[in-house]
């Protein structure tokens, strides 16, 4: 069955968003101009709009339209609350490698079961650090398997977004995600990173998810300093 009219638009519009065509803070065509575009309802459209609204690529403003404006570009699904200055476009916060994209072997004891078929391709892996300012919030690890995707090791990510480069570059879209949160203490690797006592308190959210390309999955995990600013997944 072919996807709904909506879902079409929903994914034409996503792309002209991942691919800079509407930048963030650019309005997008009103629901009228985008029906006659497409030749559809405005019912249709509205519901391809709330689809983009629901994965964070747009905000509808009242009096004014819907307003791009990109999800999180780290890959998890949990942003930071209270933090100063973030709906500003001056954003403070940045991701920064640690470790770029390389093409290894599967740790022997990895955090996820994986597939013989992931081990035989091999990992790509990556680990980044989310800073605001020169302060340390979350250190990201993220793996996942090579079926095909070598030019993620030499290309830059699209809007600085593992989620985005895949669906833009390979058409490829999360389709499910499993989670677990616990908390951990600092070791002397942590405590350094985030600038804290070694034993404070951090969460640990481990991430699996699962994609529309046969076996593929993402793996992540995510180290959280809360103590100033707490994260949600809202």
């Amino acid at each position: 069955m072919k996807d709904p009219f909506y879902k079409n638009v929903q994914q034409q519009l996503k792309t002209q968003i991942i691919s800079g065509h509407f930048k963030e803070g650019d309005l997008l065509p009103s629901e009228n101009d985008l029906a006659a575009k497409y030749k559809i309802t405005r019912s249709t459209i509205r519901h391809a709009l709330d689809e983009l609204v629901k994965e964070g690529y747009i905000e509808k403003r009242k009096g004014k339209g819907s307003i791009v404006s990109l999800p999180n570009r780290s890959l998890g699904t949990f942003r930071f609350r209270n933090l100063p200055g973030v709906n500003n476009q001056l954003d403070p916060i940045k991701m920064i490698f640690i470790k770029k994209p390389q093409l290894g072997e599967w740790d022997d004891y990895f955090f996820y079961p994986i597939s013989e078929s992931e081990k035989s391709a091999g990992c790509i892996f990556f680990k980044r650090i989310c800073l605001l300012g020169d302060e340390a919030l979350m250190l990201e690890h993220t793996f996942l398997a090579n079926f095909g995707l070598e030019g993620l090791i030499e290309n830059p990510l699209i809007n600085n977004s593992v989620l985005d480069t895949l669906n833009s570059a390979y058409l490829i879209e999360i389709t499910g995600l499993q989670q677990e949160l616990k908390g951990i203490t600092a070791d002397k690797s942590l405590s350094k990173i985030f600038n804290i006592k070694k034993g404070k308190p951090l969460i640990q959210i481990q991430q699996l998810f699962t994609t529309n390309k046969e076996n593929l999955s993402i793996y992540s995990r995510l180290i959280c300093n809360t103590d100033k600013y707490p994260v949600s997944n809202s």
